[in-house]
């Protein structure tokens, strides 16, 4: 290889190194941006859902009854609306309501009502940040969270089963 040649390699592996750190640097910057939207609208929302349950606590006890009208009244609505490029034409959240001791009260598709989710890690996190802030709390993994923005904003825009695997550190999904 003569002298020119080797110039011309040594720059344009410099020129390389440098578009790959850019790109790199972007992507981690881009990541974070993207999970802070994903994670303000899902803050939002289960501040309205607590606020709405917190309405119908009596005596210490939840009475998740008004909830579940809402959430039947909104899986029923029929609309069409343009997120990003995808259809969106029905209401998909899917909605717990626990007690102090992990045991679900509501689910608002019936599948887990009287099941103790005491163990799940953040439903534990989620009572006792409740009981400190004084406030209702909602929790989720990133796992959950993945998928939920695949699922709205990502590869996964308009399909209607999803299934996602998280393999940051160890498996989730």
């Amino acid at each position: 290889m003569n002298r020119r040649n080797r110039i011309f390699a040594g720059i344009l592996l410099v020129y390389v190194a440098g578009i790959a750190f850019l790109l790199y640097r972007i992507v981690l910057d881009l990541d974070p941006r993207y999970r802070e939207a994903t994670e303000e609208a899902l803050v939002e929302t289960s501040q309205v859902l607590a606020a709405s349950v917190e309405r119908d606590v009596r005596d210490g006890t939840i009475n998740p009854e008004a909830l579940a009208d809402t959430m039947k009244s909104a899986y029923a609505r029929e609309f069409d609306a343009q997120v990003f490029g995808f259809v969106k034409n029905r209401v998909e959240l899917r909605v717990y309501v626990v007690d102090r001791d992990g045991r679900v009260l509501y689910d608002s598709i019936g599948r887990a009502v009287g099941q103790d989710y005491a163990g799940w890690r953040d439903v534990a996190l989620g009572t006792r940040l409740a009981s400190v802030l004084k406030k209702p709390v909602q929790v989720a993994n990133d796992a959950e969270l993945g998928a939920l923005a695949e699922h709205v904003r990502g590869v996964a825009q308009g399909v209607t089963d999803l299934v996602y695997i998280s393999a940051d550190r160890g498996v989730g999904g």
